[in-house]
């Protein structure tokens, strides 16, 4: 893939839809050994974890400090991980798509019918569809069709990241799920 132009992204709350909300939310030492051995630490580095995104995300309710993990680990990490094996042979952009559809935030998958502009089939309800949606779907259309025609989204290329949810903006990086659900 060397030379060949790549834009990649994730959306802010990525594991939205996989973590039930409702669950009875586990005790701190619990979800320390669950992180610990999720993410292939010792107990004492994954209580560090779990307290950092704590106070990131100014909550100590434990199951959002695990979707966070989750989705960082799922889906920000392996973003970033693209992004800087490429980076140095070719062009790389990256978003981070930030809208939120009622219900489900900033999931897996609500990005998809932006680009391509078609809310059918259930998707505006899912979406959240207004106004301020279809000029997103109408600004991502244009950002996409000319990365097809250039290789250019028309943002700053990686490290920075551009930002897409009910405004647009730039970042100086990818955020991670912590960053990017406090700024949707």
């Amino acid at each position: 893939a060397a030379g060949v132009p790549l834009v990649c992204g994730t959306t802010a709350d990525e594991m939205r839809l996989f973590v039930d909300p409702n669950a009875e939310q586990p005790a701190r030492e619990r979800l320390v050994k669950r992180a610990a051995r999720y993410l292939g630490v010792d107990t004492t580095r994954g209580g560090e974890i779990v307290d950092a995104y704590a106070r990131a995300l100014a909550t100590d309710d434990t199951n959002e400090v695990w979707r966070a993990i989750f989705g960082d680990h799922e889906m920000q990490d392996p973003c970033r991980a693209v992004l800087d094996a490429h980076a140095p042979h070719g062009p790389a952009y990256t978003y981070c798509f930030t809208w939120q559809g009622p219900d489900v935030g900033a999931c897996h998958g609500i990005d998809i019918p932006f680009p391509f502009g078609n809310f059918v089939d259930g998707w505006d309800a899912f979406t959240g569809l207004d106004d301020d949606g279809r000029a997103l779907s109408a600004a991502m259309r244009t950002s996409w069709a000319r990365f097809a025609r250039t290789g250019d989204p028309g943002w700053a290329p990686y490290a920075a990241a551009r930002v897409l949810g009910h405004k647009l903006a730039d970042a100086p990086a990818l955020p991670s799920e912590t960053v990017a659900l406090k700024d949707a």
